[in-house]
């Protein structure tokens, strides 16, 4: 349990946290110029229903920059970061302390120093769920120990360890126990409905608001607990 909470660990800071916009912008360029020899239009000119044409903004992209791609086998908008410029998919949001894009970003974990994101975040879920649960495992074999420490009953020490350090141990994995499990809790459900943390906190925001108006707002990558689960971490049919 030890060694796989510290693989977990080790996996959720590595540097790869999520698809960076770099990338996709490098494919972008590579199909456009695919497509530029093999005889397609250098330019692209559409008029754009519901796009300002002096912000290159609309609405319905929530005011994000927006770009028409050149060289396509189609005329498209291509949503591009506010912060960094750079092409912008779905579910991307940019990290202000890593200075990038980031696809399906959770949060900036300032105890793993990294983003967690796509790449990393069935390891950072993991990483607590070990914790918690090794933290369990050593209240549920140091509570007798503690019991036996402060009854009335004079029995002999069983633990090579003195009865003040493993009592502080016993709180330290308690407080630990409730904190972090708290957060693999919270994690649990945002994973099982389809969502990140900053999506949870978007779309409460616009349900509301639907509710408001009288409407129902669905969350369109909520594929159902089951089918959620097996997408985030990648088992069950493809």
């Amino acid at each position: 349990m030890c060694f796989c909470n510290m693989h977990m660990r080790f996996l959720s800071g590595r540097g790869d946290r999520g698809i960076t916009l770099r990338r996709f912008h490098e494919d972008q360029e590579r199909r456009s110029a695919a497509y530029a020899q093999e005889g397609g239009r250098d330019e692209v000119e559409i008029e754009m229903q519901g796009v300002d044409a002096g912000t290159g903004t609309s609405d319905s992209f929530g005011g994000e920059p927006l770009l028409v791609e050149e060289n396509a086998p189609g005329p498209r908008l291509i949503k591009l970061c506010k912060k960094c410029q750079k092409p912008k998919p779905e579910r991307a949001h940019h990290c202000s302390i890593c200075n990038t894009c980031v696809l399906k970003m959770d949060h900036h974990c300032p105890w793993m120093a990294n983003c967690v994101g796509h790449n990393n975040h069935r390891y950072f879920y993991l990483f607590l769920f070990y914790l918690t649960l090794g933290c369990f495992y050593y209240m549920f074999i140091s509570i007798p120990l503690a019991y036996q420490a402060y009854s009335d009953k004079k029995v002999d020490w069983p633990s090579p360890v003195s009865q003040p350090l493993s009592m502080f141990a016993l709180l330290l994995a308690s407080a630990v126990f409730f904190a972090v499990g708290g957060l693999c809790g919270w994690h649990t459900y945002v994973i099982l409905t389809g969502q990140t943390a900053i999506e949870y906190y978007k779309n409460s925001t616009v349900s509301r608001n639907s509710r408001m108006r009288g409407e129902i707002w669905i969350n369109e990558y909520d594929l159902g607990t089951l089918r959620n689960f097996q997408i985030f971490f990648n088992v069950g049919s493809k």
